[in-house]
């Protein structure tokens, strides 16, 4: 496998969609994985799902699937989507973080695609 790499992250409210306007080229497999999750304080948080959505250029979701973090632990990639032919992409996230309440967060991940599938 040919993996080319991207590491999104952003600060946001949970249960706001942020666009991302970062225009990438993919085809093959898309996978993806949150490498960190915070929240102000550094308090605990009880749950992390993040809802991903890979869109065209004429608004076409390619990538419509949910992506998780536990405390403490880095999760291993999660296949979002396979694209073919190549396209060029933007990325959408909601993110959905909790400690008995929606929580404002800051999260880093891993994109990858794998070029040489498609």
């Amino acid at each position: 496998m040919a993996w080319t790499y991207a590491y999104p992250g952003s600060e946001q409210g949970s249960g706001n969609p942020v666009n991302f306007y970062t225009w990438r080229t993919m085809r093959g497999l898309v996978q993806m994985r949150l490498t960190d999750v915070s929240i102000a304080g550094g308090a605990r948080w009880h749950s992390a799902l993040y809802h991903i959505n890979l869109i065209t250029a004429s608004g076409k979701v390619l990538c419509d699937t949910n992506i998780q973090k536990e405390w403490g632990v880095t999760p291993a990639f999660k296949s979002l989507c396979f694209i073919s032919p190549a396209t060029s992409v933007r990325m959408q996230v909601t993110a959905q973080v909790y400690t008995t309440v929606p929580v404002y967060n800051w999260w880093s991940s891993e994109l990858r695609w794998d070029n040489s599938q498609a």
